[in-house]
């Protein structure tokens, strides 16, 4: 029996910036006219940049959009350049998920390390249908990742659905 969806959950992960970290959930926002039910953020321990900022940037910005739901932000810190405590925690947050019916909607745009895209994408094929969104953001010039989503001209930045492009 396939139980219905309860809610959308966006998993990003920290990147150099928070604006690298937040454009693409900016985008979809707008694009959508409306937000996901829950954020979570993945962001290594040893980052120097306060978690806080990326929270408080996701919170800013789900604040534009259907201002009578809330929206819950939420960070999972994992192991910097550790792939198995990664793995680990990214693992359990997809049964989480799964025991709670959410849809899950992936950001690998921002990401520090290499390996993070592929533990996801490979996490989605085996939770389908779970997650069938996962974004990747393409920025025309490297500076553009430093800037908010509406200060960057439409052309200059793309955003693509991974399981579309690839299929």
């Amino acid at each position: 029996m396939v139980r219905k969806k309860t809610g959308v959950l966006w998993v990003s992960v920290s990147g150099e910036s928070v604006a690298e970290t937040i454009n693409t959930y900016w985008y979809f926002c707008e694009k959508e006219n409306k937000k996901p039910d829950k954020v979570l953020l993945l962001h290594p321990s040893t980052k120097i940049v306060d978690k806080d900022k990326y929270l408080h940037g996701f919170i800013t910005v789900s604040g534009k959009f259907n201002k009578k739901k809330k929206t819950t932000v939420n960070c999972i810190d994992y192991k910097n350049e550790s792939i198995k405590d990664f793995l680990k925690k990214t693992t359990t947050l997809m049964k989480d998920a799964k025991k709670d019916n959410l849809k899950i909607i992936f950001d690998v745009s921002p990401t520090l390390h290499g390996f993070i895209p592929a533990v996801l994408y490979n996490l989605a094929i085996k939770f389908n249908p779970l997650a069938d969104t996962m974004f990747y953001t393409e920025y025309s010039k490297p500076e553009y990742r430093q800037r908010f989503y509406p200060l960057i001209p439409k052309n200059e930045f793309q955003v693509y659905n991974i399981f579309n492009e690839l299929s």
